[in-house]
């Protein structure tokens, strides 16, 4: 107990350093403790509390930047690569389903900087859910990601992004890795919901 307290209580005073310094909040110790809570009571919970206080923080953040510049991603957007099983796996099923998307190639439009945090900031498991850990590309590194910055990390991303999952597909509020019938029926049910609405 002593320790999930330590890790919300740090998890806190980290973010709120950050936004009373007029920096924008990074998830690093965020996406630093998720393998470290699961190993100690109560840490599902631990990181569920951990993500809610991010977003808040973040969200009071962005809401003072440029409205187009912070929505980036709010249009169903699916980043892939053509000659991955997965990824005609995913747009064969969003075409069945006569769902819109803004597509664009993994690495010829590669995520920015401020869109890569904003994925992150919508997983559950931090970088381990976009990272191919498993891909030669992550092998010839020769690193271990959780010893480096999130920064640093971001920064291998967009220079080698090979690095990450695909494909990728999110309406800014959710985020489906990898070719996952269940997670786009969610999403875009969703969004044809609340098209209609409107």
């Amino acid at each position: 107990m002593k320790h999930l307290i330590f890790i919300v209580y740090s998890s806190i005073i980290s973010l709120v350093g950050e936004i009373g310094y007029e920096r924008e909040p990074y998830p690093d110790l965020i996406c630093g403790v998720f393998k470290k809570s699961s190993q100690i009571p109560g840490g599902y919970y631990c990181t569920k509390v951990i993500h809610l206080i991010y977003n808040m923080f973040n969200n009071s953040y962005t809401s003072k930047l440029n409205f187009k510049e912070v929505n980036k991603l709010n249009n169903l957007t699916f980043f892939t690569y053509p000659s991955c099983t997965s990824c005609r796996k995913a747009k064969k099923w969003l075409t069945a389903h006569s769902v819109n998307f803004d597509e664009r190639h993994l690495f010829r439009e590669t995520p920015t900087h401020k869109e890569l945090m904003e994925l992150l900031s919508l997983t559950t498991d931090g970088l381990d859910e976009i990272l191919a850990t498993r891909s030669q590309t992550f092998k010839d590194l020769g690193k271990d990601v959780n010893d480096l910055p999130l920064s640093e990390v971001i920064k291998l991303i967009i220079n080698e992004p090979k690095l990450l999952r695909r494909p990728l597909l999110t309406d800014g509020k959710k985020l489906v890795v990898g070719y996952n019938p269940e997670g786009l029926q969610s999403m875009t049910n969703k969004n044809r919901t609340l098209k209609k609405s409107s």
